[in-house]
């Protein structure tokens, strides 16, 4: 059994975003940290909400079991002129966002530079 803190395994984002009036979840901008402590924007310029909530818990394949109150999203933002994918939850219990610090996909370093 893991015990590690939540808060070391996840960043928590400041997300803009669309709620639909039939519930969907539109995401449409992040702010994030970087080492520094300097906020850096991103528009989020394509996603896919990865969530079939239509049963307690699914599986995600890279990830093992998520409850209902998670709602998995990949989305493409553009960073240092190049488009990269990362992984974004949506927990609707806290309603709050946040990017698994474990992904790959959620490194946002350009050439020469180190974010997140």
């Amino acid at each position: 059994m893991d015990t590690t803190p939540y808060e070391t395994l996840h960043q928590r984002i400041d997300m803009i975003c669309q709620h639909k009036a039939d519930g969907t979840i539109i995401p449409l901008k992040i702010r994030l940290q970087d080492e520094d402590g300097a906020y850096q924007e991103y528009k989020v310029k394509a996603y896919r909400d990865l969530s079939p909530h239509k049963a307690n818990t699914f599986n995600l394949p890279d990830v093992g079991p998520v409850s209902k109150t998670i709602y998995p999203f990949d989305c493409k933002i553009e960073c240092f002129g190049h488009l990269k994918t990362i992984r974004l939850f949506y927990n609707s219990y806290e309603h709050v966002w946040f990017m698994p610090q474990s992904d790959n996909r959620g490194s946002l370093s350009g050439p020469g530079q180190s974010m997140i």
